[in-house]
């Protein structure tokens, strides 16, 4: 299981917050169960791995959580992942719902050159 930590920001009761909550769902699961969580400390750390506007991860994000989930299933991976920008403004959720044209982040993506073998199992049936 993996579950993303946000940076907290607000001053809400520490009781209610998100990772007061993450952590005591980890701390009554079956210990048995592998727990990943990526962390972020501060706002800086926040902002490398989720977009300003959104509140979903960005490349960098995305390829930590998938680097953890792989190291927390025990499965190498020493593919060198290639993050490029796309150079087109994106507004987020949080850009559209609050209607700030002014801030906008920009794309990432990752450059992915792979070649997967594809193993399908399925059943042909001849429409006679």
């Amino acid at each position: 299981m993996y579950m993303p930590l946000r940076y907290e920001v607000t001053n809400i009761d520490s009781t209610r917050n998100l990772n007061n909550y993450v952590n005591e769902f980890k701390n009554n699961l079956n210990n048995k169960i592998k727990v990943g969580t990526l962390e972020t400390k501060d706002e800086n750390d926040y902002l490398q791995y989720f977009y300003r506007t959104d509140h979903h991860y960005n490349a960098y994000g995305a390829l930590k959580a998938y680097q953890d989930i792989m190291k927390l299933m025990n499965i190498k991976d020493n593919t060198n992942y290639n993050i490029k920008e796309i150079k087109s403004p994106y507004y987020g959720s949080l850009a559209k719902t609050s209607l700030i044209t002014k801030t906008s982040d920009t794309l990432t993506d990752i450059d992915i050159n792979k070649i997967y073998e594809i193993i399908t199992n399925f059943l042909y049936k001849d429409n006679d």
